[in-house]
Order: C-alpha cells, then sequence, then structure tokens
C-alpha cells in the first residue's frame, strides 16, 4: 500500500492574496500634460501668446514725467471634456465559486483603469507627435554605427528653440524605453557621467544601469507603456505606444493662473480628490449580475506649443 500523495490532500486552486497581472502601468503623458481640475466639462480659458511680451520697453522716465501706460488683451480658447467609461459585469454564481469576491471585482476595476489610461496615453502621444510643435530629426541618429553623434547638441538645439519660441525654460523631457537605453550607452554621456556623478548616487546608477533623474536640466520620463495591436483572437502584436521621439517641454507640474507650459489634462473631478475615476455599481437582474462601472471625464490638451519640441526618428 502506498502512502498519500500531495495531489491526495490538496486540490490546487488559485490563490487569494496572489495574481500574476499582465500590464503595463508606465503610463507617462501626464509628466507633460498636468492634471487641472475644472467644474464644467467645456469652457473656455485665457491665453496670451502674443510675443510682444518679449519685447524691451524702455521702462525709465524723467523727474515728474509719468510712467509709460502698457496694453495687453488675452486671447481665448476653449476645452471639452470627453467621457472615458468602460464596465464589467460579475454574475452572481462567478462571485458564489469565487475564493475571494473581493479580489475578482479589485482586478476587474485594475484592467478597466488600465484600459481608460491606455487611450488617455495614447491622446497625449497623438497631440505631441502628429504636428503642432516645432520638430527635427537628429542629423546622426542617437544608435548610428558611424558618424559623430551628438546627443546633448540635439538636445540643446530643442531647448533653444523653446527659449527663442516664447521665452521659456525647457525643465522635462520625455522618451521611450529604447530611446533610454541609446541614450545610456552613448559612449559621450557614459563619460559624462562617469566624470560627474559620484558617491552613492554615482553607485546607484551602476547598480541599476539607468540614467540619473535629470540631465542637462531635463527631468527624465521614460515612457514605458507598450500596447498589444493585434486583432481579437489573431496572434499577439505587442509594440511600444511611444515612437522614436524625445519630447522636451517646459511643463508646469502644479499649474494655475499665468502658466507657462505644454499642455493640460482638464479633469472634472466627480469620483474624489486628486482626480479619482467615478466608479459606479448597476444590478442586471435579467442577467442574474452586477456590473461595474468606471468612468472619467478629462480634454488632453496642447494650450502652449511654443513650450513643447519634438526631435522625432532619432533611432535607426
Amino acid at each position: 500500500m502506498s502512502s498519500p500523495t500531495r495531489n491526495d490532500t490538496h486540490v490546487d486552486r488559485p490563490l487569494s492574496n496572489l495574481s500574476i497581472m499582465l500590464g503595463s502601468p508606465a503610463f507617462m503623458g501626464q509628466a507633460l500634460f498636468p492634471e487641472f481640475f475644472v467644474l464644467k466639462e467645456s469652457d473656455k480659458y485665457y491665453t496670451y501668446k502674443d510675443r510682444e511680451s518679449l519685447r524691451r520697453l524702455d521702462s525709465r522716465r524723467a523727474i515728474g514725467d509719468p510712467s509709460r501706460e502698457i496694453d495687453f488683451k488675452p486671447s481665448t480658447e476653449t476645452y471639452s471634456c470627453e467621457e472615458y467609461s468602460l464596465s464589467k459585469l460579475l454574475a452572481d454564481r462567478l462571485m458564489r465559486n469565487a475564493d475571494s469576491p473581493t479580489r475578482l471585482r479589485e482586478v476587474a476595476l485594475r484592467l478597466i483603469r488600465e484600459w481608460i489610461d491606455r487611450d488617455l496615453e495614447a491622446d497625449i502621444i497623438k497631440a505631441v507627435t502628429q504636428g503642432g510643435l516645432d520638430a527635427a530629426t537628429p542629423s546622426v541618429k542617437w544608435d548610428a554605427g558611424s558618424g559623430t553623434i551628438d546627443i546633448e547638441g540635439d538636445i540643446d538645439t530643442g531647448k533653444l528653440a523653446i527659449q527663442n519660441n516664447g521665452g521659456g525654460i525647457a525643465n522635462t523631457i520625455l522618451f521611450n524605453t529604447g530611446v533610454k537605453n541609446a541614450i545610456k550607452t552613448d559612449s559621450t554621456v557614459r563619460n559624462l557621467l562617469r566624470y560627474t556623478v559620484t558617491g552613492f548616487a554615482g553607485k546607484e546608477l551602476v547598480v541599476n544601469g539607468e540614467l540619473p533623474p535629470v540631465l542637462w536640466g531635463l527631468k527624465i520620463n521614460v515612457a514605458g507603456a507598450v500596447e498589444n495591436t493585434g486583432l481579437i483572437g489573431a496572434a499577439d502584436s505587442i509594440s511600444t505606444m511611444w515612437g522614436n521621439h524625445a519630447i522636451i517641454a517646459q511643463v508646469d507640474s502644479a499649474p494655475s493662473l499665468e502658466s507657462k507650459t505644454l499642455g493640460l489634462q482638464f479633469t472634472v473631478r466627480q469620483g474624489g480628490t486628486r482626480g479619482a475615476p467615478l466608479v459606479k455599481t448597476f444590478r442586471d437582474e435579467r442577467r442574474a449580475g452586477t456590473r461595474y462601472e468606471m468612468s472619467m471625464l478629462k480634454d488632453n490638451k496642447i494650450v502652449a506649443t511654443q513650450c513643447g519640441y519634438n526631435l522625432h526618428s532619432v533611432l535607426t
């Protein structure tokens, strides 16, 4: 008579406290378009884009003379939020049979949020890469096998364009993982880091194998979001959402009146603090289940093209 085996004493089942989620949480579009909360789904806002403000006006005056009077006229533009919404029906039988119904709801809502975030990311990508911004291609691609690669010079060109176009100072750069890898393995950049980043910070860069958080005065944002462009039921086709771009921008992380920033994510606050999405539950007796719905009201919009520059096709 043989002894009981492990399979005789335990029936395998999914753990209620562990699940492996395939996803792409590295959405970085909001690094270029910070969230700005509004009360109405559509409205106007003032803009001051006239380059007259860059002129020098003689502000000196003689004793007793009146000061020179200035004048300015703002223009207006509009935003219009769209609703992003998805839902999932969880049948009663499914919930009763689940080992942890709460986790099933959490997974459904997490997936819905990721799908909505991917749409929002795609909107920002379209806005900053498909016209509107001044743009250029490096004369020598950043991963080229020959020629003199000048990553710093190419980025300086974008920074200077922002300064000349609107008097702004670029403070942010965004690129995908492939572009990041080309930059960090460039011999010139490697030498710069080798001789300037010392101590614990230098050790961290060696351990992590990454770029520093700030390079040449620009905060680095690596957009690692990917998407499956294959048809449902067909073979998967995974690609990065951000192409071979390096988007240089002036970004006001806390936008308010008189902000100078590339774009804004106009958001109607409806689900609580910090623009949290609105989550509703609906009972569907005909289908014997509960529907979980998430929605967000947003408009991703460039508000100042002068505050951005698109270095495109930077890789071969």
